[in-house]
């Protein structure tokens, strides 16, 4: 995700549906910049906050549950993610995947 915002790459949803699902499935071993990074391409993507992996990854952040310690900058850019995806669902400009 973050290798596709990066180039400006715009994935067909179904590129996307497998990547949050493979996200979904693997989230329990993400550390901070595997969060960080998975976040950013989300919201320089411009998809909203509503899919599953999202709130796995923001809950996890939240609780501090990740594998790896926090390194300078982290929580900023998770912050600005998190937002920019609630700002994106909440005027509706959010692409939407199908997946939960």
């Amino acid at each position: 995700l973050w290798g596709m915002a990066t180039l400006a790459v715009e994935p067909r949803p179904e590129t996307v549906e497998s990547l949050l699902d493979a996200g979904n499935r693997l989230s329990t071993t993400f550390n901070e910049q595997d969060t960080m990074l998975s976040l950013w391409g989300l919201a320089r993507l411009q998809f909203g906050s509503g899919s599953e992996f999202v709130r796995r990854l923001e809950m996890r952040h939240a609780k501090k549950q990740l594998s790896d310690g926090t390194r300078e900058g982290v929580d900023e850019t998770i912050a600005w993610a998190l937002a920019e995806l609630a700002e994106a669902e909440e005027d509706g400009d959010a692409q939407q995947i199908a997946i939960s």
